[in-house]
């Protein structure tokens, strides 16, 4: 069982990772009794509120898709 699932972000060019985006286990005590998740996002220096927010949004998509659709499944 994985503690964390850690997504990187990339820039335009898709070259290099500008942001950093984990999704922490808090472990079988806190976790199991809880259906929260623990999220960590590092934004990009220069990165505008609009694309803070756009990434935030994007976060909570995969960490619906990635979770949560494996709970149903």
């Amino acid at each position: 069982m994985n503690r964390d699932y850690d997504m990187d972000i990339f820039g335009v060019d898709e070259l290099e990772v500008v942001g950093h985006a984990t999704a922490v286990w808090p472990g079988c005590n806190c976790g199991g009794l809880t259906d929260r998740s623990n999220l960590v996002l590092r934004f990009p220096r220069d990165s505008s509120p609009k694309e803070r927010a756009s990434l935030v949004a994007a976060l909570f998509l995969v960490e619906f898709y990635h979770f949560e659709s494996k709970r149903q499944n």
